[in-house]
């Protein structure tokens, strides 16, 4: 199988690389290709598969670069599925798309309500992709992290590493992901026939402070079991930031693990465990 992957520099494309052994793979990062003014003369239009993990992802900048966030994010999906006519398409997007009013894990069929220009970028890819290629698969992850390049839990060990105080937002809760597991689970699903939106988030609905608790435990379990620690808990409105968060946007993962199989994604405490060995005692 060819294998065509944009963003391959970036934390979940790096794991995409990864979960392809074995398979004929072409790489498209920025400096190949410029997804803000694409050029078809750059691009071998013969995989397979293509798989877009590239994005547009500083959220709160978004809000004051919409233009540039757009043509990356909402523009560039369906030119890579107009570019490559006779490939698949994996397009990886976000959980973003929703206004965070659910008290129950989003399904891939629930009302999109996007809160800022982030999210409403992300979500015009996703309707601008499939209109143009409707065999198109959209995959939505969230909070994803892992140990190629920066994610919440690396910021967050780092911060405490010297010796700063952890407040962290309690009341916005999402569904941690890690990249490996999710590309993993990407390439199987490419064995498939699938097409359309499919959600690919990690097990357990947590909030930002606990998933921050959770990863100081496992570096401290791993590398300084004398560590005390302790992350207190904030609201939203006591770190304020250019743009909204939805206060809930965990994603319901039961159609991914119907085209799969079940448990394709490991508790977040062994992924947690992973990445800590994976970054080391100086993250």
């Amino acid at each position: 199988m060819k294998v065509a992957i944009f963003g391959p520099e970036g934390m979940l494309g790096r794991c995409l690389v990864s979960a392809f052994s074995g398979h004929e793979i072409v790489l498209y990062p920025r400096s190949r290709v410029d997804l803000t003014n694409p050029d078809l003369a750059s691009i071998e239009p013969d995989a397979d598969w293509v798989i877009n993990a590239a994005a547009y992802t500083a959220v709160d900048r978004a809000e004051s670069e919409p233009e540039l966030a757009h043509q990356v994010n909402a523009v560039a999906p369906a030119w890579i599925g107009e570019a490559f006519p006779k490939s698949r398409i994996v397009h990886v997007s976000t959980d973003f798309v929703f206004d965070g009013q659910a008290s129950a894990p989003y399904p891939e069929d629930a009302p999109t309500a996007p809160l800022g220009e982030y999210g409403r970028s992300k979500l015009a890819g996703e309707q601008a992709l499939l209109s143009a290629r409707p065999d198109a698969i959209i995959v939505r992850t969230a909070w994803l992290f892992g140990p190629a390049g920066a994610c919440f839990p690396r910021s967050i060990l780092r911060a405490w590493r010297v010796g700063k105080d952890l407040r962290v937002v309690a009341d916005q809760k999402g569904t941690p992901s890690y990249a490996p597991d999710v590309a993993t689970a990407i390439a199987r699903l490419c064995l498939t026939t699938a097409s359309g939106v499919f959600h690919a988030a990690g097990p357990e609905v947590m909030s930002w402070r606990d998933f921050a608790q959770e990863a100081c435990v496992a570096w401290a379990n791993r590398w300084d079991p004398t560590s005390e620690v302790h992350v207190a808990a904030i609201r939203t409105e006591d770190w304020p930031t250019p743009a909204q968060r939805p206060a809930f946007s965990a994603l319901a993962t039961e159609k991914f693990a119907e085209w799969i199989g079940p448990g394709w994604h490991r508790p977040i405490g062994e992924c947690l465990q992973e990445f800590v060995e994976k970054v080391g005692p100086n993250p």
